[in-house]
């Protein structure tokens, strides 16, 4: 749930958590009704015009309603007004990105029809393919696209085992482990934003030509002459088995 104070600037936030810790409802912030004041409100409220051209906007995950994943604290948002007078909002903090609660449904649907966990992992492979489609960033190759959807996967509880030992290296094989391991405990401290922030801007200096329809058939061509004829065959069987049929 998203507290949006208006027509007021916040000089200074504080934590959510510390604000009202372990309550179950967003706080009530003193400073915005201009009844009480003190360290945890929002303090330094200008009410001139100049100042009302920016607000902040204090977004807090811990009632954002996710369906799974870590408690967050909060995010801080500015929203400026640029010449033209349209509002223009800049994320100043990032938090972790969450897998869509979509795709947390398809990849829980999967797992109750029986599918494997790769099939289930397809499901956040699709997400990030259609995020780089849709710019809002890059990836260097289409092998990194797929890495980033399975690590989303394995992060999010889906039981894909790690490559086979000899067919990556050891440091992808022990990100693969690390991102099963978080997958089975709840998170207990919070993402570094620092680090979260700094991934996020070397995507968007990539380009988005990974999740092309050439690029990714050009991929499936690649992973496919890897596999031996019994193998392709036995894909190929199984997947007429198991398909949709149309009524």
């Amino acid at each position: 749930m998203a507290v949006a104070p208006t027509a007021v600037t916040a000089t200074r936030v504080t934590n959510c958590r510390r604000v009202c810790p372990g309550a179950s409802t967003p706080p009530s912030f003193g400073g915005i009704s201009g009844q009480g004041s003190g360290e945890d409100s929002l303090i330094g409220l200008k009410s001139d015009a100049k100042a009302r051209k920016q607000r902040a906007v204090v977004v807090s995950d811990r009632w954002a309603g996710m369906a799974a994943g870590p408690i967050i604290t909060s995010s801080i948002y500015t929203i400026s007004r640029d010449h033209s007078g349209h509002n223009q909002r800049r994320q100043t903090a990032r938090t972790w990105d969450m897998p869509k609660e979509k795709t947390l449904k398809r990849a829980t649907r999967d797992r109750r029809q029986g599918k494997s966990a790769s099939t289930q992992a397809g499901e956040f492979v699709r997400e990030e393919i259609e995020e780089i489609r849709a710019g809002k960033h890059g990836a260097r190759s289409t092998k990194q696209a797929i890495a980033i959807g399975l690590s989303k996967a394995r992060r999010a509880g889906v039981k894909l085992p790690p490559p086979k030992k000899g067919s990556v290296s050891a440091a992808t094989r022990h990100k693969a482990a690390q991102d099963s391991a978080k997958g089975k405990s709840p998170r207990r401290k919070p993402v570094s934003r620092i680090r979260s922030r700094a991934t996020t801007k070397a995507l968007q200096r990539e380009g988005t030509s990974a999740a092309s329809k050439s690029a990714l058939s050009r991929q499936a061509r690649t992973a496919a002459r890897r596999r031996t004829s019994a193998q392709r065959s036995a894909s190929a069987k199984k997947a007429a088995r198991t398909r949709a049929r149309r009524r």
